[in-house]
């Protein structure tokens, strides 16, 4: 291969860190990995990202690439939008999804960067992570001499990669490190959507009762398919005593391009999308 070339790179970012793989002799590989020393969650909007990001790059020596960025969900905020019949432009809808978004999250939406199906209709999922996050992303990578390809939470890649094997029917459980993005789908559109924590010790039968208390709660009927996906934390086995059918798109990957690393599986998610 040429040394002109750029590499392909994939960046994931979670709650313990950057991990960057890079594809070299016929496989993913470690590039670099940046532990994070505190609780992202709570500082994902204010962290100096560029520092952070910078750091990560340049340990991965790589002078040329195109870059995929998957990040875990725990930075991400995901809510609904019902779309008006009437509406006359995207300005109009990028308005509505910041007002609910800042209704819901009580949190300043200029500051998040918004995105969601804009040319769909009825009611559509909205995704948001921090706008400081995208900027210097962009920022970096053209330092860098890397090519930003995309920005993609973990959930929204496994959704778009399984579109045509999602029931128009089910409850879609997408797996993170330790919480889950569950989302009811009624005639294809998504009808709720909630990001939850997962609890240790808990079973698959322990996810779908409280996806039936949801129901009970929103005043909707539960659906028979429960799909999973993502990082499964349990093994969904056939249940014929269960009045529910559990269905599993995928399982996500082992950190197998750099043991433990951090943000390693997503690093490697986003070669899949």
């Amino acid at each position: 291969m040429s040394r002109w070339r750029p590499e392909r790179l994939t960046m994931g970012i979670d709650a313990d860190g950057i991990a960057i793989c890079a594809w070299r002799e016929g496989g993913w590989q470690s590039a670099a990995q940046l532990p994070f020393d505190h609780d992202l969650g709570a500082t994902a909007v204010g962290l100096d990202w560029v520092t952070a990001l910078s750091a990560a790059m340049a340990q991965s020596k790589v002078r040329r690439g195109v870059l995929n960025v998957t990040l875990a969900d725990a930075l991400a905020r995901y809510w609904l939008v019902d779309v008006p019949a009437g509406i006359s432009s995207l300005n109009e809808l990028h308005a509505l999804a910041a007002g609910r978004f800042e209704a819901l999250f009580g949190e300043v939406a200029s500051q998040w960067h918004i995105e969601a199906d804009w040319r769909a209709s009825g009611r559509i999922l909205a995704a948001a992570v921090p706008r400081s996050l995208t900027l210097a992303l962009s920022t970096c990578a053209a330092r860098a001499g890397w090519k930003l390809d995309s920005v993609v939470p973990a959930a929204v890649r496994t959704l778009n990669r399984n579109a045509a094997r999602i029931p128009d029917e089910a409850w879609l459980v997408v797996f993170g490190h330790d919480h889950y993005l569950a989302i009811l789908l009624s005639g294809g559109a998504p009808m709720f959507v909630r990001q939850l924590r997962h609890e240790a010790g808990h079973v698959a039968h322990d996810l779908v009762s409280r996806l039936e208390t949801e129901c009970l709660r929103g005043g909707y009927a539960m659906p028979v398919k429960v799909v999973f996906a993502g990082a499964l934390p349990f093994a969904v086995e056939p249940d014929p005593h269960s009045d529910w059918q559990a269905v599993v798109l995928e399982r996500g990957l082992a950190s197998a391009a750099g043991g433990n690393m951090p943000g390693a599986a997503l690093a490697v998610e986003g070669a899949r999308a």
